[in-house]
């Protein structure tokens, strides 16, 4: 039976292991799991890595005890010359690189990257994909990727309470001006080159603007 185990070092130097899973443990089995999991960011913080831990289980094992160990490391490093486990599957959560020791050799884990470590062995360092794969959901649509890059950069949702005021000024303003067509009213107000990223409260100021002249 091939065994394994999901590691998590966060930006504390603190070592998070988990119980050994005793079946299949291997990249190509169970372990693809833990790393489509970590290709798709879903280990940001101990409290994620924490979580998929238990469902991982409640997945594939259903073990009562799962209980996590935390080791703390003097240094961003780990020597594997004593681990008999089959697979580590290592995650580097912290905020600099980590390296893991095998004999007299130096592996590097990048920060936000996996070791993916065989016995005494790193057999593979892997990197996130996940900016990768929303790339691919625009369909290498320039425009479309910069709006998702700053939804990232924002990191919320905008203020929904914003719109009714936009099209409550905008409509007041079209039945001023019936006879212009919707397109033609909006680049008006706004130059189409300027249009697919000016926001909103200055798109409200220039219908407001706009509605003055009259």
């Amino acid at each position: 039976m091939t065994r394994g185990k999901i590691i998590y070092i966060d930006k504390n130097k603190i070592m998070y292991c988990s119980c050994e899973f005793n079946g299949d443990m291997h990249p190509e089995h169970k372990g693809d799991q833990i790393i489509e999991n970590f290709q798709n960011g879903n280990f940001k913080s101990v409290t994620a890595y924490e979580k998929y831990v238990e469902r991982f289980n409640d997945r594939n094992f259903g073990y009562d005890d799962i209980s996590i160990r935390c080791i703390g490391l003097e240094k961003n490093e780990w020597c594997i010359d004593d681990n008999y486990t089959d697979y580590l599957y290592i995650i580097n959560g912290s905020e600099s690189e980590f390296f893991i020791i095998q004999k007299d050799e130096k592996s590097v884990i990048p920060m936000n990257g996996m070791g993916i470590v065989r016995f005494h062995t790193v057999e593979e360092i892997l990197s996130p994909n996940y900016e990768e794969k929303m790339k691919k959901l625009v369909i290498e649509d320039g425009e479309a990727a910069a709006a998702i890059d700053e939804l990232k950069f924002r990191g919320k949702l905008r203020d929904i309470s914003r719109i009714e005021p936009l099209i409550e000024k905008f409509k007041a303003l079209w039945e001023k001006h019936p006879d212009l067509r919707f397109g033609q009213l909006v680049c008006n107000i706004m130059p189409e080159d300027k249009l697919y990223y000016v926001e909103d409260d200055i798109m409200l100021d220039r219908i407001q603007k706009w509605g003055i002249r009259d």
